[in-house]
């Protein structure tokens, strides 16, 4: 049965979350404010990872060394985020890229997009 971890208009619409094994907490993308935020589990407490907003964010995911990867269906790019503060483009002026997925196995990323009915993969090195 699912239970509620926690909920809050500061968190301006999550849209899409992973556990952070590491750091035993939540990162959560929130379409609304633009915000990459942390949740803790245990006392409920959540904060911005990064300064950086984003504007439509709608994907989450770890590659395989750590980093995050982001999708901003709002500005057509894909993102990587190493160590929560360097911030690397992988891809831009794609169609509305949105919940993103890592596919360890062929160092990928997965792709839908929100329009055009069609998906895409993108490779990392």
């Amino acid at each position: 049965m699912p239970s509620l971890v926690i909920k809050d208009p500061a968190l301006g619409t999550p849209n899409g979350l992973i556990y952070d094994a590491r750091h035993k907490r939540l990162v959560v993308v929130c379409r609304e404010s633009g915000k990459i935020l942390a949740v803790n589990l245990r006392n409920k407490n959540f904060y911005p990872l990064m300064s950086k907003k984003f504007k439509g964010v709608d994907g989450i995911d770890f590659d395989h060394e750590g980093n995050l990867l982001v999708a901003d269906h709002k500005a057509g790019t894909v993102y990587r985020v190493r160590g929560y503060s360097k911030i690397e483009v992988l891809r831009k002026n794609m169609i509305a890229p949105a919940d993103i997925s890592f596919d360890p196995r062929n160092k990928q990323v997965l792709i839908p997009s929100l329009k055009g009915n069609i998906v895409f993969t993108l490779p990392l090195n």
